[in-house]
């Protein structure tokens, strides 16, 4: 019966999981979400003059690809008329900016402006269904119309996470059933880890909702981590409670209070300290919650769990995985030179690798080859030949000269000539697709006349966008090729010295997704370089204050520490290997790892009361290690590319922290006591 009862906890908690997917709400564009507010509101100023007074930057872009006659301007206009009908579609108008860009010259692009409102997401999805139901009434054989924007970015991106959970939870349950059962020889050890599992991740996903409101889809990417976490210590408490025979929950327990707990707060704190250091309230979130949720598994695990396993069946563990572990220690002992000659060997080659690793975002290219918008995405990007991250540079005007036609052209004219200098420029619009139309009727007249044809040229409806002539603005659009971060920086700079030097009568702001971009990536790196040694001092601290224990050693801690970083580096340098760019939502990955890396240290050198600390730890520290490691790489089978990457990079640098501690860390012990 205690049996039955726990599966029914564990399969409602799991359906509560469900349920609180389809509780999940993007309200702005994803990249949005990473910005302070204040940068945001400073860009929807500078931006205001050209989306009508409206503060989001919402539109759509149709892709039109047939034959070289498929789409003829008629047919292009008839399905411009269609969409302006989808509620929602204020206007559509064809793009010849892009037109000029794209390799291909049969390529048509329709562009969508909307209405106010559709950042929210229910919003969203209607718009997307009802322009794709139109744009399948239009194709014919062969040809190729889709739609792509933030609007459809965030539909799509909540459907898929909301899917990739669905497909996910299933892999995890069984993981955290079958992988304690093999290495603690009990299926009540699988359903102990089971029920600690699904029940942490629920009852935090819940708090956080009732606390915060409804998540973003990104808050999801935190489930294979609780989920991980909440079985670390529930498995080391059954496999304690099977060595001792007599008293065993409460043996087991007394012994791992102390140094459970001191792994849940290094775990904790390396989640929550580049949480905190982050100006990202997205990021903020996603490490703040993980934290917290690593602390109510401990509570959990700790209070309930000793009442829960005395309902259910006792076992003993098997003795393979004492042995495996107990012969590569051994070895490692024997010749503690020789393995942190080896490690040391590894460590530096990883230190070579590091001066190659790039940074760069891919958004909005993080969908998988495989699904529908990532393959329309990939599509995009190549007719282009951008990394599809535009970005606005609005030039306004600061005194009376300024505002003048001609000064404000003439000033968009210098802005747009620096700009192409740039190797990494595809092109600037307006300028490259309507520098003729633009000037054609003012050359050879006089001032005055000058002003007057500017004026009307400025009237027409292909350049509002970009002249807003009674508000003294002026908008240029520069498109990239795929870029580096500090290509990128060099850029920004280069505008920042013209603003400074060149333009008298006008200040220029840069503004729009691609320099949203940018500033993500600038605050991510900003975000590593204060929250990373806030991390390493905070667990510093704790493993000091924690593991004062004459038969830890004195430098128990630091030799915890070290063998800990090891697989920082690794995986560092694995980026480089895979020729994987670091980018923001990497950012979790180091404290993820390093406070994950530090709990089998802590209870391979913690020695309890009697002999045979190390052995004891051992079953639960293998099945741990790789429990924890197969639940994160479960974000393999996501839809999102950066999931992917974090995912694996997390499994790989897990595993090897776990051949580190069996190998290196022993030699060091062995080395530092011989001293």
């Amino acid at each position: 019966m205690p049996a039955l009862v726990a599966v029914l906890v564990v399969l409602a908690s799991t359906l509560s999981l469900v349920a609180f997917a389809g509780h999940v709400e993007d309200r702005g564009a994803t990249i949005d979400q990473f910005l302070p507010a204040h940068e945001l509101e400073q860009q929807a100023r500078a931006m205001a003059a050209f989306r009508g007074g409206v503060a989001e930057d919402e539109r759509l872009v149709v892709v039109l690809q047939g034959a070289s006659d498929a789409w003829s301007d008629a047919r292009v206009a008839a399905l411009g008329s269609a969409l302006e009908g989808v509620s929602g579609v204020a206007s559509a108008r064809p793009e010849a900016g892009l037109a000029a860009l794209a390799s291909d010259a049969a390529l048509r692009f329709v562009v969508l402006e909307l209405e106010p409102g559709t950042a929210r997401l229910e919003r969203a999805r209607a718009l997307v269904a009802a322009c794709d139901d139109v744009l399948a009434a239009e194709r014919a054989s062969g040809e190729r119309a889709y739609v792509l924007g933030m609007p459809r970015l965030r539909a799509d991106s909540w459907r898929l996470a909301r899917g990739d959970l669905f497909r996910v939870l299933p892999v995890l349950l069984v993981l955290a059933f079958v992988i304690p059962w093999i290495f603690l020889g009990s299926w009540t050890a699988g359903l102990f880890a089971s029920l600690m599992a699904t029940t942490t991740t629920a009852l935090t996903l819940w708090s956080f909702f009732a606390l915060c409101g409804p998540p973003s889809s990104l808050v999801l990417l935190v489930v294979p981590i609780l989920w991980a976490g909440a079985t670390m210590d529930a498995m080391h408490l059954v496999a304690r409670a099977r060595i001792h025979r007599v008293d065993a929950l409460r043996r087991a327990r007394s012994e791992l209070l102390a140094p459970c707990l001191v792994t849940t707060l290094t775990t904790a704190a390396g989640l929550c300290t580049l949480g905190l250091a982050s100006a990202s309230s997205l990021l903020r979130n996603l490490g703040l919650v993980s934290g917290a949720g690593i602390v109510v598994a401990y509570a959990v695990t700790f209070l309930l769990g000793p009442p829960l396993l005395a309902l259910l069946p006792a076992g003993r563990a098997p003795r393979w995985p004492v042995a495996v572990g107990v012969a590569l220690m051994r070895r490692a002992r024997r010749r503690p030179r020789l393995w942190i000659g080896a490690w040391t060997t590894l460590v530096l080659g990883a230190l070579a690798l590091l001066p190659a690793l790039r940074v760069a975002n891919p958004f909005p290219r993080v969908f998988s080859p495989g699904v529908a918008i990532g393959a329309d995405l990939e599509h995009f990007a190549r007719a282009l030949g951008t990394d599809l991250n535009p970005i606005d540079v609005v030039l306004t005007a600061t005194d009376d000269a300024g505002r003048r036609p001609t000064v404000l052209v003439s000033a968009a004219l210098v802005a747009a000539r620096e700009l192409r200098s740039l190797p990494s420029v595809r092109a600037v619009l307006p300028f490259d697709a309507f520098d003729a139309a633009l000037l054609e009727d003012t050359r050879g007249a006089d001032p005055r006349e000058r002003e007057r044809r500017l004026g009307d040229a400025l009237a027409r409806d292909e350049l509002r966008p970009w002249i807003d002539a009674g508000g003294a603005r002026a908008r240029v659009q520069v498109h990239l090729a795929p870029a580096t971060q500090a290509e990128k920086r060099g850029l920004f700079e280069r505008l920042a010295r013209l603003d400074q030097s060149m333009l008298v009568h006008h200040e220029l702001r840069p503004a729009g997704v691609g320099y949203s971009v940018f500033r993500v990536e600038e605050l991510g790196l900003e975000n590593l370089k204060s929250g990373g040694p806030l991390t390493l001092l905070a667990l510093g601290v704790l493993l000091a204050l924690g593991m004062r224990r004459r038969d830890a050693g004195p430098y128990g801690w630091l030799l915890a520490v070290v063998v800990s970083a090891v697989p920082l580096l690794l995986t560092a340098a694995m980026l480089v290997v895979t020729s994987t760019p670091w980018s923001l939502l990497l950012l979790p990955l180091p404290g993820v790892l390093l406070g994950l890396a530090l709990d089998d240290s802590v209870h391979l050198l913690w020695r309890p009361r009697g002999a045979g600390g190390t052995l004891r730890a051992l079953p639960a520290v293998l099945a741990t290690t790789l429990l924890v490691a197969a639940c994160v790489a479960t974000l393999a089978w996501t839809s999102f590319v950066t999931n992917r990457a974090f995912g694996l990079l997390l499994a790989f640098g897990l595993v090897t922290a776990l051949a580190a501690d069996l190998t290196l860390l022993p030699a060091l012990v062995r080395r530092s006591r011989r001293r």
